[in-house]
């Protein structure tokens, strides 16, 4: 039995360090022809995990405020490294393509890319 959890623990760890920091670019393309670009860059599977999970309120649904919290710290990503906050998404040019941004952060986060 400890053997298998050593080898399930290699695993993890040979997991992480092939997603722990992986980065893709997504460029939105705003109405007036501007380009917004955004990094997402993984936080690491253990990370991501904890980050979900986090977001998960009592009842067992997923608070999506604190989803998009986690992937405002861990995950999305500005201008050479900034992070976004609710500052950022309040501006009118930036909310217009917020969800477009934390769904594929989201999807980015679990290993399903569409980017």
């Amino acid at each position: 039995m400890g053997k298998a959890r050593h080898n399930s623990y290699k695993r993890e760890m040979l997991y992480m360090a092939t997603v722990s920091g992986k980065q893709e670019e997504l460029v939105i393309e705003l109405e007036n022809g501007e380009k917004k670009k955004y990094t997402l860059q993984h936080p690491g599977a253990r990370a991501g995990m904890e980050l979900r999970d986090k977001a998960v309120g009592a009842n067992g649904a997923m608070e999506q405020t604190k989803l998009w919290e986690g992937l405002m710290a861990k995950v999305i990503f500005i201008d050479g490294g900034k992070r976004t906050n609710w500052d950022y998404w309040e501006e009118e040019e930036n909310f217009a393509h917020q969800t477009e941004v934390f769904k594929a952060a989201s999807n980015f986060l679990v290993g399903k890319s569409n980017i």
